[in-house]
């Protein structure tokens, strides 16, 4: 079998909500991390650096197939040149994403789970958004599994 890691930022809940970035694998999950502010191809590659990869290795261990979409940060150069380095490493190989074809991205059905069961507890704070999605979140393996 194949060891592959899905990597996807997603924001909950609109102008006051949360933007984070997750790794799902075949039957589990790596910790919800919380992006601040807004996301730019240098935060990207930061994230990748310090959370992604080592995220995405600490699940799948080495040569995993890391999927993510097409989003104009995961494709700028400085992310391609890291790729590129990491793949010829022999860290990981990159699954080339087909264009407008999200359906084939395992995580929405994750995060549309996520949103849903976060949209019914009604949180009216970013904090209560943050709590909630980290539950749903750990819930998953279990559910996966």
């Amino acid at each position: 079998m194949i060891a592959a890691c899905v990597f996807s930022i997603v924001k909950h809940g609109g102008g006051g909500g949360v933007m984070v970035c997750g790794c799902i694998a075949s039957n589990t999950v790596c910790d919800l991390f919380k992006i601040q502010g807004t996301l730019n191809q240098h935060d990207y590659h930061s994230i990748l650096q310090r959370y992604a990869i080592p995220s995405s290795l600490g699940l799948v261990g080495l040569s995993f197939v890391f999927q993510q979409d097409s989003d104009p940060q995961h494709t700028s150069r400085l992310c391609m040149g890291y790729f590129t380095k990491k793949e010829s490493d022999g860290v990981l190989h990159q699954m080339t994403w087909p264009p407008q074809y999200p359906d084939l991205n395992q995580i929405v059905m994750v995060w549309g789970e996520s949103d849903g069961r976060v949209k019914e507890e009604q949180p009216t704070r970013a904090q209560h958004m943050w709590e909630l999605l980290q539950d749903c979140w750990k819930s998953i393996p279990g559910e996966a599994g």
